[in-house]
């Protein structure tokens, strides 16, 4: 039987769900700490605290707050097959209240970039947010 877990990071709580499965999914634990996931000693301590509280003994790999993340599907125009990226990149730059040198961000065609109607699915955020995202789950591991 396989052990899934899923953490949420929220402006203000992280949250983690320890799931078994299959044949039937069966919740094993849940927990939910308040922090202010801006500040990377607390929500340091409060990952590890939510680990402890939930008995987690698999890796922490990362939780990604919707509130800091743009997941958007786009229908980018593309003359050019060899140019796709560029065509993601200038519509993901409308979104974007920053600029999009500032993004880490990554797509996957939904239909092949071939032209008018070619779809991609794009996620996106502030790269400095990720890299304090990082940082707070490098020192977790620290502390593990």
């Amino acid at each position: 039987m396989s052990v899934g877990v899923g953490i949420e990071i929220a402006p203000a709580a992280v949250r983690a769900v320890v799931l078994e499965g299959p044949p039937a999914l069966k919740v094993r634990a849940s927990a939910e700490r308040s922090c202010d996931s801006a500040n990377r000693d607390a929500l340091t301590q409060a990952l590890a605290q939510l680990r402890k509280d939930a008995r987690i003994q698999q890796p922490v790999v990362l939780g990604l707050p919707t509130t800091s993340t743009i997941l958007a599907t786009l229908q980018p125009l593309v003359p050019d097959p060899h140019r796709a990226h560029l065509a993601v990149q200038f519509e993901l730059q409308q979104l974007l209240p920053f600029e999009v040198r500032d993004a880490q961000w990554h797509h996957q065609w939904l239909t092949p970039p071939n032209g008018h109607g070619s779809r991609a699915l794009v996620a996106a955020m502030r790269r400095s947010r990720l890299q304090e995202h990082l940082s707070a789950v490098n020192a977790l591991t620290l502390l593990a």
